[in-house]
């Protein structure tokens, strides 16, 4: 396993629970973070999806799903 995929998946599951907790704690939306959260968390999905040339298919139907 490579170090940095052991440092990808508690990040990833930090910000599942962060955006979990926030939604059952019921704060009022903001605009900047209705965006900025998805663009991050695209461009993060984007570059761990470029291996080798490739694009793996459950990645991409991720990806096209949420967005």
């Amino acid at each position: 396993m490579n170090a940095l995929n052991l440092l990808e998946a508690p990040a990833a599951l930090a910000v599942v629970a962060f955006v979990i907790v926030r939604q059952v704690c019921g704060e009022p939306l903001r605009g900047r973070r209705l965006v900025v959260l998805p663009m991050v968390l695209a461009v993060v999905g984007l570059t761990g999806l470029d291996m080798g040339g490739h694009l793996p298919t459950a990645g991409t139907a991720c990806l096209v799903i949420g967005a």
